[in-house]
């Protein structure tokens, strides 16, 4: 009897092994049955001894301590589902390529670090029914190319892909990117980005959420279509992050439109919000300050170029100062050859800068500006 059981469970163990489910997803308990007179409760017989097996679904986990094992496990799952747990920490030799269709979860215990070993990507996602990245160090200090993604999104079929609690490190060198997204529907939550290039950048993508996170000591924060003008870029929300001592800028959106850019402090950066080309946005409630350290060297707080039909409400700006023949400013709209028209600014106070509120160009006109302090 009891080789039948082992017989039959090998069976099934092959089974859900040729359609790519692996048996760790799954539970098997066998139960006695039909044992004793009158055990259904009647007084007749129930039948001879035998054994039920009964399967039922569990997380697929795999535990994995280097990057082979982490690659294996990818290719286990298939278009399944699982969770890849990485126990330890690990240099890389080549890129973790998620590209097996399936649901993934790769997740640190204990926050292990991985190191990518050179000018290389660690994560690359590009083909996965979900996926979520999330406990990490990531050390991307060798990383020498500013084009070098540290986790490239770009999910074929736009599925979902959730970045959660990773901390990626640069160095002085501030080379390469943090996060580079390409697909839609992506959420970066409560990450920590610092000396790199920068620190999460949009080269694509709708509907995108990145909030929580910090950013510092890099040369700009929250980029869309850096150097790109591609279409695209709607319903993108910002919000609730901090950003510190940017080189160049804090948060920047080049031909995106319908987005939220709410509740972010921008400390100490060149530039703290900079729209160019980008329409229907909502800017509010953020905190911008320049600095009190390195004063003169502080452009805009928030400056809207080329971009119409936008409200910036409720935002606190103050300390941007510059040393030369232009002036610091606390929102700054202009042209550059199309039109800023339309835009709203409403409730904000902007103190402490050389000037606090201006308007410029031939085509800049129909900007409503009310109740604002400074």
């Amino acid at each position: 009897m009891e080789s039948n059981k082992l017989s039959a469970i090998a069976v099934i163990a092959v089974i859900l092994a040729a359609i790519g489910l692996g048996v760790g997803a799954y539970s098997l308990i066998s139960v006695q049955t039909g044992t004793v007179k009158g055990d259904d409760g009647d007084d007749g017989e129930d039948g001879p001894a035998g054994i039920t097996t009964i399967i039922f679904r569990t997380e697929n986990e795999y535990p994995c301590s280097s990057e082979a094992e982490i690659n294996n496990a990818i290719d286990m799952i298939g278009i399944g589902n699982g969770k890849i747990l990485i126990t330890g920490s690990i240099t890389l030799t080549s890129q973790i390529d998620i590209d097996g269709g399936g649901s993934y979860i790769i997740q640190g215990t204990g926050l292990p670090t991985i190191d990518c070993g050179g000018d290389r990507t660690a994560f690359n996602i590009t083909n996965a029914k979900s996926c979520i990245i999330r406990d990490l160090i990531i050390d991307a200090s060798d990383i020498v190319q500013d084009e070098t993604e540290t986790i490239l999104v770009n999910e074929t079929n736009d599925n979902a892909v959730y970045i959660e609690r990773v901390q990626i490190i640069g160095d002085l060198d501030i080379n390469g990117e943090g996060i580079d997204i390409h697909s839609d529907n992506v959420w970066i939550d409560n990450c920590y980005v610092n000396q790199v290039k920068f620190g999460i950048k949009m080269s694509g993508g709708n509907n995108v959420h990145i909030s929580g996170n910090t950013m510092s000591d890099c040369e700009s924060g929250i980029t869309y279509n850096w150097g790109f003008p591609l279409m695209g870029g709607e319903n993108v929300t910002i919000e609730g992050n901090i950003i510190k001592d940017m080189s160049a800028v804090g948060i920047y959106l080049f031909v995106a439109q319908y987005n939220t850019i709410a509740n972010n402090i921008i400390l100490g950066s060149w530039e703290g919000i900079f729209l160019v080309h980008s329409n229907y946005t909502t800017i509010i409630g953020n905190m911008i300050r320049g600095t009190t350290v390195n004063i003169g060297n502080n452009f805009s707080g928030i400056v809207i170029s080329d971009s119409s039909h936008n409200s910036i409400c409720n935002n606190a700006i103050y300390d941007h100062k510059f040393i030369g023949p232009n002036f610091g400013h606390g929102i700054l709209i202009f042209e550059t050859g199309a039109i800023s028209l339309e835009n709203t600014i409403i409730g904000n106070t902007a103190l402490n800068n050389d000037i606090n509120f201006g308007d410029y160009g031939t085509n800049t006109f129909g900007n409503e500006t009310l109740n604002n302090f400074g």
